[in-house]
């Protein structure tokens, strides 16, 4: 069974499953498309943990791939020069709270550990859907008008202050979100997934997608952040024992 966020992730993983994938194969599937149809809540620049159960040993293990700090950050990160906080929108919105990814060294792993089919195979649902496009959803939509509605103007614009994701998600002649239906497309997108494809996890850590997300996050309108190829390049997924704890109720019927 695959369950996701939206039914053509949820399909690309049933699909991979019909055809002999393991739930790893599965789950690489559903992530790559995700990070095409819901780009604001799981994205290939996110990170993830995962809690996987291996039914022919009896084992569960978890797999910590979340985004780690860079390694200049430390304890006056969101401070100004007077010392003072710089305000939670502000840091939000700015270069200084990316971390590092975490997702596509995760989906390698775990195809490494727990994968049957052959790894290009896993991306070809989600590069397909970006070549031919998708219908954006009303949640997207939605969630795109609430951030406009934040912003000053449309030309003075702390949310979707990148031209690219601006242009990608909102209609430059009204400056109003997309309305739901409207079919997307992300060539861009398609090609990047094609990279990892081909090259692994590594194209995107070490090669010319890590140098853009350098040059992004330091380069950000806003605040500049600190992030660094070293940083990137040093990223490790680290497996981690599961934790159980007792959980009782008032029956005193315990179950780990």
């Amino acid at each position: 069974m695959v369950v996701t966020a939206n039914p053509l992730a949820t399909a690309a993983g049933a699909k991979i499953l019909k055809n002999g994938g393991t739930a790893a194969d599965a789950m690489i599937a559903v992530q790559t498309m995700l990070s095409l149809v819901e780009p604001q809540s799981s994205g290939l620049g996110g990170g993830a943990f995962i809690v996987y159960y291996d039914a022919e040993t009896g084992t569960t293990t978890t797999i910590d791939a979340r985004e780690t700090a860079p390694m200049a950050v430390d304890e006056s990160l969101f401070l100004n020069e007077e010392g003072n906080s710089i305000g939670f929108i502000n840091a939000w919105q700015s270069g200084l709270s990316v971390g590092v990814p975490g997702v596509p060294r995760m989906m390698e792993y775990m195809h490494t550990q727990y994968g049957r089919l052959p790894w290009q195979r896993l991306f070809v649902p989600a590069i397909t859907q970006a070549q031919k496009g998708f219908s954006l959803t009303q949640r997207t939509s939605d969630q795109v008008a609430g951030l406009l509605a934040r912003n000053a103007s449309c030309e003075d614009r702390l949310f979707f202050r990148d031209p690219t994701a601006f242009n990608y998600f909102v209609d430059s002649e009204t400056c109003e979100a997309k309305p739901a239906g409207t079919l997307i497309k992300n060539r861009d997108y398609a090609e990047t997934l094609k990279l990892l494809a081909r090259d692994g996890a590594d194209t995107f850590y070490t090669g010319s997608i890590a140098q853009d997300v350098v040059s992004a996050v330091q380069n950000d309108p806003n605040i500049p952040g600190s992030i660094s190829l070293a940083d990137l390049a040093d990223y490790q997924v680290i497996e981690r024992p599961s934790v159980r704890s007792w959980v009782c109720w008032s029956m005193s019927i315990c179950k780990t």
